[in-house]
C-alpha cells in the first residue's frame, strides 16, 4: 500500500516529493499502530481482517458515488450479473419449500436438458432445497470447483424428474425480446452491454431483416450500462464512418481515448427512436447521445441517469476487486454526461450537425418528453406481489394447461385474460387472506390482466415471454411510435 501512495505522488517536484512520502509514510506507521491498538486493548474483539476491509471499503466510498471495493464474493456476483459466470442457465425464486424455475437461459446446460420454467426444484445434490440458504445455493449452483449438479425436480403432470446438469462458462444475454411490434416496425429491447451484445445484435438485425421492417424502435430503459466497447461497437453499426462516438478523458495517458466509426459492417439506415429513462446509465447513454447527437435516432422517453464516468477494475490476490472512477465520458458534441452536484453548465447548449438544440444537462434529454408510465396500484396488489411465497405466480401455475397459441408473438397479439380467469384469481387471493374491496378490484383490473398474462407468458416462454408482453402493454413504447415520422425526417 505504500508504494501505491508513493507512486501517486510522482510529478512533484523533488522536495514535494520528499515531503509528501515521508508525510504518507507516518500516516502508514500511524495507522498500523491503531489497528494494533484495537486488537489488544479494544473491549470486544475484532477481527483483524474485518477491521481491514472496513478501513478500505471507508477509503474508496470517500472518492465519489461510483468507486466501489468489492470482497470476492461480492466481485463474483457483480461479475454473475454484469458479465458472465459459470453455471448451469437457471433463474429461480424461492417457494413453499423449493426453487421454482421462472426461466431458463438460451443454450444453456438447463435448457439442454429438458428443465422448463415452472419446474420446482426440491434436492440440489441430495440436499433438501429447504434447509439451505442462498450462499450455499450459489456455491453449488454456481462454484467453479464443482463441474456438475444434479437436480431433483417436481413437474406438474410428470411427477419427480431427476437430471445432472455440466456447468460451463455463460454470458448473460443482453437482448431481452426483438420482434416486429407493427407490420413496419421492429422492437428490441437491450438490457446490458457485454462483450457478445454486438454480435447478438447482428443475429438480432438479421432475423428482423427477414421481416423487411421499415423503422426500429430501441429500448434502452433500466439498461445499466457494462463494457464501454460494447456501447460503441453497437454505435459503429448505425453511424456514418469516422464519426466521433465517445472520448474518454482521465489522469493518465491510459484512460484517455477517442472511439470513431469505422467502415465495417453497417445497418440499413432505418428511421429509428431510442427509447430511454432515468435508469438508463453509463453506456446506454453513451450510445444515445451518439445516436442523438449524429442526428441519427430521435431520443423518446425521460432524461437519462447522469452517468459518464469510467470505472476500471483492479483485481487483488485474495479475489477482491477495486471498481476505480480513472476517467470521464464526453459526448460527440463535447459534452459530460456525469451528474455533477451544483453544475452551473445548465444554460449552455450545443447544435447537432442538422441544426437540433442539445442542451448541456446531466445525461441525455430526449428530443420528447413522455409522462413516466406508472400504473396505479392497489395496497392488497403490493402485498401479493411482496409475498415471499410469491401467490400471483402459483395462481398462474395452476392454471398451466391452458390452451395457449403456438408462439410468443401470437399470444402477446390476441390473448387476453377471461373474466373467469380474473374472478378465479380474486377468489384464489381471498382464500389466501388477499381480499380486494371493489375499490381495490376496480383500481387493479387492469394492472391484475397484465400481471397474469406476464406470467403465463413467462412460464411459457420465459424471460423473452415476459418482456414481449410488457413492450406491447407498455404506454410509452406505443407513445413513441406515435413520433416515428419525427424520426424518418432524421434519416441520413
Amino acid at each position: 500500500m505504500i508504494v501505491l501512495v508513493l507512486l501517486g505522488i510522482i510529478g512533484m517536484g523533488p522536495e514535494r516529493i520528499l515531503r509528501a512520502g515521508q508525510t504518507a509514510i507516518n500516516k502508514m506507521v500511524i495507522f498500523t499502530m491503531v489497528l494494533e491498538k484495537i486488537e489488544r486493548f479494544y473491549i470486544a474483539e475484532r477481527d483483524p481482517n474485518e477491521l481491514m476491509e472496513q478501513a478500505i471499503r471507508g477509503l474508496v466510498s470517500d472518492l465519489d458515488p461510483h468507486s466501489s471495493y468489492l470482497s470476492a464474493a461480492e466481485y463474483n456476483d457483480w461479475k454473475r450479473r454484469s458479465q458472465s459466470y459459470s453455471g448451469v442457465g437457471l433463474n429461480y425464486r424461492v417457494q413453499s419449500g423449493g426453487l421454482v424455475v421462472t426461466s431458463v437461459l438460451n443454450n444453456s446446460p438447463a435448457e439442454e436438458k429438458g428443465v422448463r420454467a415452472g419446474d420446482r426444484i426440491l434436492r440440489v445434490d441430495g440436499k433438501m432445497v429447504e434447509y439451505l440458504d442462498a450462499a450455499d445455493l450459489d456455491a453449488i449452483l454456481q462454484d467453479d470447483s464443482r463441474p456438475s449438479v444434479k437436480l431433483q425436480i417436481e413437474r406438474t403432470g410428470a411427477g419427480l424428474l431427476t437430471v445432472e446438469l455440466m456447468k460451463r462458462y455463460l454470458v448473460l444475454p443482453s437482448i431481452a425480446a426483438a420482434f416486429m411490434i407493427t407490420d413496419s416496425t421492429g422492437y428490441i429491447k437491450i438490457t446490458r452491454f457485454t462483450e457478445a451484445t454486438a454480435a447478438e445484435l447482428d443475429r438480432t438485425m438479421t432475423e428482423l431483416g427477414r421481416q423487411a421492417p421499415k423503422s426500429l424502435l430501441l429500448d434502452l430503459r433500466d439498461n445499466p450500462g457494462g463494457l464501454l466497447i460494447s456501447a460503441v461497437q453497437i454505435a459503429d453499426r448505425f453511424l456514418r464512418p469516422d464519426r466521433v462516438i465517445v472520448s474518454t478523458a482521465g489522469r493518465t495517458a491510459e484512460s484517455s481515448s477517442r472511439h470513431v466509426s469505422t467502415h465495417n459492417r453497417k445497418y440499413p439506415p432505418l428511421p429509428m427512436i431510442v427509447l430511454v429513462n432515468e435508469a438508463s446509465a453509463s453506456d446506454s447513454e453513451i450510445l444515445a447521445a451518439a445516436l442523438q447527437e449524429w442526428d441519427r435516432a430521435l431520443i423518446v422517453g425521460r432524461p437519462t441517469f447522469g452517468k459518464g464516468s469510467v470505472q476500471t477494475e483492479y483485481t487483488f490476490q485474495d479475489g477482491s476487486a477495486l471498481l476505480l472512477t480513472t476517467a470521464i465520458y464526453f459526448t460527440p458534441l463535447g459534452r459530460s454526461l456525469q451528474k455533477i452536484k451544483d453544475d452551473a453548465s445548465g444554460g449552455k447548449s450545443y447544435r447537432t450537425p442538422k441544426g437540433r438544440i442539445v442542451q448541456a444537462e446531466t445525461g441525455v434529454h430526449p428530443d420528447v418528453l413522455l409522462d413516466a408510465d406508472q400504473p396505479a396500484m392497489s395496497e392488497t396488489l403490493k402485498k401479493i406481489l411482496m409475498a415471499p411465497e410469491n401467490p400471483l405466480l402459483r395462481f398462474v401455475e395452476s392454471k398451466s394447461s391452458t390452451q395457449l397459441s403456438s408462439n410468443a408473438l401470437s399470444f402477446c397479439r390476441h390473448y387476453s385474460v377471461s373474466e373467469t380467469m380474473l374472478q378465479s384469481f380474486y377468489e384464489a387471493m381471498k382464500r389466501e387472506g388477499f381480499a380486494f374491496s371493489n375499490r381495490d378490484r376496480r383500481q387493479s383490473d387492469q394492472l391484475v390482466r397484465f400481471l397474469l398474462k406476464r406470467e403465463i407468458a413467462g412460464l411459457n416462454w420465459g424471460e423473452e415471454g415476459r418482456a414481449m408482453v410488457t413492450a406491447f402493454s407498455d404506454q410509452q413504447v406505443h407513445k413513441s411510435l406515435t413520433y416515428l415520422n419525427k424520426a424518418r425526417a432524421l434519416t441520413f
